[in-house]
């Protein structure tokens, strides 16, 4: 989401997991085995997942590591909504680090003595133009990602909505 400050993007992005479907019992029981590794066992609840890191988390709180291998923040967002807020303030690195995720819906996790695949599956993402289409004769004016897009990885540019027939 791309806007001016205060335009109300954070709290619509916190709102997105309410307005989707419950978690079915196969998606409920993976999300809550990937929350009971993490320590964050609780209510057995079916709502999806909003997770929403600061920019400054480091690359193993975004993907999961440390001594005992833990999922990471894209682990704890299984089946919801992984909220990066000023995407462009985090580090190359850790944007860099969510490419294998997004691309194969897991994330592993090698140590020396182990190796752990944790489940990074969220909702397809797709494409929401932000200008009308030219047989509108709306103008808008030049759209303010272009710069964003710059400075960010390709596999990054994930749009939100499809574009519907």
């Amino acid at each position: 989401m791309v806007g001016p400050p205060g335009a109300g993007k954070s709290m619509l992005a916190a709102r997105l997991p309410s307005i989707r479907p419950p978690l079915a019992p196969s998606e409920l029981l993976e999300v809550l085995m990937v929350a009971s590794v993490a320590g964050e066992g609780g209510a057995l609840a079916n709502r999806r997942p909003f997770r929403a890191p600061h920019h400054s988390a480091s690359m193993p709180a975004l993907v999961g590591g440390g001594l005992h291998a833990r999922p990471g923040e894209v682990s704890l967002a299984h089946h919801g909504l992984l909220f990066l807020d000023e995407l462009p303030e985090f580090q190359p690195q850790v944007l860099e680090s969510l490419r294998q995720p997004l691309e194969t819906g897991d994330v592993s996790i090698a140590r020396a003595n182990h190796r752990v695949t944790y489940p990074a599956r969220g909702r397809g993402n797709e494409s929401v133009p932000l200008r009308q289409s030219q047989r509108t004769g709306l103008r808008l004016p030049p759209r303010p990602e272009h710069a964003l897009r710059r400075r960010l990885p390709g596999a990054h540019l994930v749009p939100l909505f499809r574009k519907r027939p």
